[in-house]
């Protein structure tokens, strides 16, 4: 939880130091926050942030995640739900328009508001500058060909760490970054919490829940027994 709360904090006060950029920002937190897979992150879409409301009128915020690790399935065919918080929707809702107009930059022309929407939230802009016309976008957008490479939302993450200095203060060195981690800590956490497996399996997206046992067995309040053993 203190390695959670400081990349999260240390990334805020880079970013309003200027040390890393709105892009930085909003990768790190999606990541940390959601504990989704990098594949899934790089490939969100501008459509994808959501704000609604709930039964007695209040708002909600959400993310369209799309689902990965499906066999036979094709790029974005599923999508998953996941609310986040306002803090998160606020960067995320930023980087948005950040991310059209700099699109709009690199390829020389206006985009209309249908065309802006099936961006990608993270896009890969040295594939933007080979884009001749709008139809040549629209053909491209069918793929994940703009979006940024998976690798990159982890590279991102571990850049963050490094440039914040975000130290462990478990071991005192720089904190060890993977997506894999923040997709443990966020099972672990709600484990510690109560919730069962089926939450569990629904939280980190699994397709059933033989997985989602592991967490329940491995919170902190087991470690004595392990100890014991």
């Amino acid at each position: 939880d203190f390695e959670l709360q400081a990349f999260n904090e240390g990334a805020i006060q880079a970013y309003e130091s200027d040390t890393i950029s709105l892009t930085d920002l909003a990768l790190g937190l999606v990541m940390s926050n959601t504990g989704r897979r990098p594949i899934q992150i790089s490939h969100l879409r501008q459509k994808d942030v959501l704000k609604g409301s709930n039964k007695k009128g209040e708002p909600i915020f959400l993310l369209n995640v799309p689902r990965a690790k499906q066999r036979a399935m094709e790029f974005r065919a599923q999508l998953k739900q996941f609310a986040i918080t306002q803090e998160l929707w606020v960067i995320l809702n930023a980087q948005v328009e950040y991310a059209v107009q700099s699109v709009e930059n690199v390829i020389g022309f206006e985009l209309q508001t249908i065309d802006g929407l099936e961006l990608p939230l993270f896009p890969d802009l040295s594939e933007f500058s080979k884009i001749k016309s709008l139809q040549h976008l629209r053909e491209l957008s069918a793929s994940d060909l703009l979006h940024i490479r998976s690798s990159k939302v982890t590279e991102t993450c571990k850049h963050i760490a490094d440039v914040a200095k975000i130290y462990s203060e478990r071991t005192g060195e720089l904190l060890n970054i993977s997506s894999n981690r923040f997709r443990y800590t966020t099972g672990t956490r709600a484990a510690r919490e109560g919730f069962g497996e089926m939450v569990i399996a629904e939280l980190l997206d699994h397709s059933d829940t033989q997985n989602a046992g592991v967490y329940i067995k491995n919170i902190p309040e087991h470690v004595d027994k392990l100890d014991q053993a």
